[in-house]
């Protein structure tokens, strides 16, 4: 979709720090991700905004986020955060957010240990030794609100956020929001997500066990977490107890999928 040339001539407008671009109205809707015929499709639109953007060189002089390399950072980041609040959990036990992690954080834990390990096991390195150049854009909120469905096209909007990376980034997001909820992994759902990406963008095996390896990352307990913990701010221990069931039953699930290499 082209960009429309403010009166000057130029792409866009700069306003008070920060910049505004302007496309064509799209009439459509918005995606409904829970809907078999839109799942199809998104995925399959994120799946070409990844391949659009393979290659692309950023202008001179641009900011360029990037995660590509890390991985293996942000992992250890994640699990010494994890075990930071086990012990802030330890320390006033009766409280019930706290009690409600106790519950679970060995059980998180261990399991963030074990992606570490399989991470470096994994192709990572190589991969990511190509840089930019061998990633991505990846969107970072790919969500039924940023999506719209219009006739027979998918557009993705919201582009804000968008990082180099390697395209397990989003798919590993977009899953972990799907199967959120009281019924854990669904093959089937994973399986679907899986053939309408590679319908459009086939990922290599080594790129298939970064997948798993990404999914296996207690991310879902993470995130339940460190609203209380990091922010500070007010969050029902209930949410922790929501993650569980997809935390408890993933695993076995992304094993009999792709055996992780010397065992997860």
């Amino acid at each position: 979709m082209p960009v429309l040339r403010a009166q000057d001539g130029q792409l866009w407008v700069e306003e008070g720090g920060q910049v505004f671009v302007l496309y064509p109205w799209v009439a459509g809707r918005r995606a409904r991700f829970r809907l078999t015929g839109d799942l199809e499709a998104v995925v399959q639109a994120l799946a070409a905004f990844h391949e659009a953007s393979r290659g692309y060189e950023p202008p001179a002089g641009s900011r360029i986020s990037s995660k590509v390399g890390r991985w293996p950072h942000q992992y250890q980041s994640l699990r010494q955060r994890l075990e930071r609040w086990k012990e802030a959990a330890e320390q006033a036990p009766h409280q019930p957010f706290h009690r409600a992690y106790l519950q679970v954080a060995d059980e998180v834990i261990d399991r963030a240990r074990r992606a570490e390990a399989a991470l470096a096991r994994s192709a990572y390195g190589e991969l990511a030794a190509v840089g930019t150049a061998g990633a991505v854009l990846c969107h970072q909120d790919f969500s039924e609100g940023n999506t719209l469905v219009a006739g027979s096209r998918v557009w993705v909007l919201d582009l804000d956020n968008v990082t180099f990376d390697l395209p397990v980034r989003d798919l590993r997001k977009l899953l972990l929001s799907l199967m959120d909820g009281p019924d854990g992994w669904r093959a089937p759902l994973f399986q679907a997500v899986l053939d309408a990406y590679q319908s459009v963008a086939p990922l290599s095996p080594a790129v298939q066990e970064l997948l798993a390896i990404d999914l296996l990352f207690p991310h879902a307990v993470h995130d339940a977490a460190k609203n209380w913990f990091k922010k500070g701010e007010p969050e029902p221990p209930a949410r922790l107890l929501e993650v569980l069931p997809l935390e408890r039953t993933k695993e076995a699930a992304l094993a009999a999928w792709l055996p992780l290499g010397g065992g997860a």
